[in-house]
């Protein structure tokens, strides 16, 4: 169905019928199949179907089921492999990603991401490091040269 115009001027009430071109915000289309297809429009049933579009999850990003892998086998992670206990690593992710979750933990001290950065602080001399999303990054940890002053 086109889209109908009207004359503002109230003196030429006659009803204007044109097909507006698709690059001037129009559908180029005459019928609601030809506009579908001037458009490159789907149906809601094909979303997340093979050859389809992906549809998004509730934080608005392509689901993990979509994304064929987020193994970070292949993530390059940049930073020191010693740190001293109490001491604050930071560490990058080269090949950051908004589409992949990263789950981190650690048993030796705290750990926390920001974008691309980690920040690991290891708590106490021994085995020290990180886990991500299965990963682990190992940290030699040696004793704090300096401690904090007590009363």
């Amino acid at each position: 169905m086109p889209r109908k115009f009207y004359d503002p001027n109230p003196a030429y009430l006659n009803q204007i019928e044109t097909i507006v071109p698709v690059l001037l915000g129009g559908t180029g289309a005459s019928t609601i199949t030809q506009a579908a297809a001037n458009l490159n429009a789907f149906r809601h049933a094909q979303i997340n179907q093979p050859s389809g579009p992906i549809g998004l999850n509730s934080q608005s990003k392509i689901d993990n089921q979509f994304v064929t892998s987020t193994n970070l086998s292949g993530t390059n992670i940049t930073g020191p492999n010693t740190l001293y206990s109490f001491e604050k690593g930071t560490y990058t992710l080269t090949d950051f990603s908004d589409f992949i979750t990263y789950e981190l933990s650690t048993f030796n001290g705290t750990v926390n991401r920001t974008g691309s950065t980690i920040e690991y602080t290891p708590t106490s001399m021994e085995q020290g490091g990180f886990v991500i999303n299965g990963r682990f990054i190992s940290v030699e940890v040696f004793e704090s040269l300096f401690w904090a002053p007590r009363l």
